[in-house]
């Protein structure tokens, strides 16, 4: 229970509306105090143990919406998701069961994908994503330009939103 999530929140700059938040994993570490992902997330992937901080962060992630929801807060929240998560075989009906229960509304949830995520040589990321797209979750690729696909692999993936890498730019 070390882990915690922060909320940035997206918003339309014409309007200054806020769109939805950001979920950001922080660990609070009862000796380093709070650390940010670049001092964790690179020794989480190379341990494996990405998979289940991915599943912490979405138990977390769905404790705030069902929060929100009772407070009538009609809100979406993007949560990032491991290129290690996406190639288990029950990540898609595990995500929904997680929705399920805590009663949150599929279109609620937006889960973020890099590019590295979707050159998946096995197939199951792609298989995924359709199926959560199909359920109503958006898909969000992030840091898209970095080199790793282009823009021939878009048509092929089920995105709700494209965000660009600031090298691209």
């Amino acid at each position: 229970h070390q882990f915690v999530l922060h909320f940035q929140p997206q918003i339309r700059l014409d309007t200054l509306q806020v769109l939805g938040y950001e979920a950001l994993v922080r660990w609070e570490h009862p000796e380093f105090g709070l650390l940010y992902p670049d001092r964790f997330i690179g020794m989480a992937e190379c341990s494996g143990f990405i998979v289940e901080l991915g599943w912490e962060v979405l138990r977390l992630a769905c404790e705030a919406l069902a929060s929100w929801q009772a407070q009538g807060r009609d809100t979406r929240l993007a949560v990032n998701v491991s290129a290690l998560q996406l190639r288990q075989a029950d990540f898609s009906e595990r995500l929904l069961e997680n929705l399920a229960q805590h009663a949150i509304d599929a279109r609620h949830l937006e889960r973020e994908i890099t590019e590295t995520t979707v050159l998946d040589p096995e197939g199951t990321a792609l298989e995924h994503l359709h199926r959560l797209r199909a359920a109503g979750i958006g898909i969000s690729l992030d840091d898209f330009g970095r080199g790793y696909a282009g823009f021939a692999h878009l048509q092929a993936l089920p995105l709700s939103e494209l965000k660009i890498d600031r090298a691209l730019v």
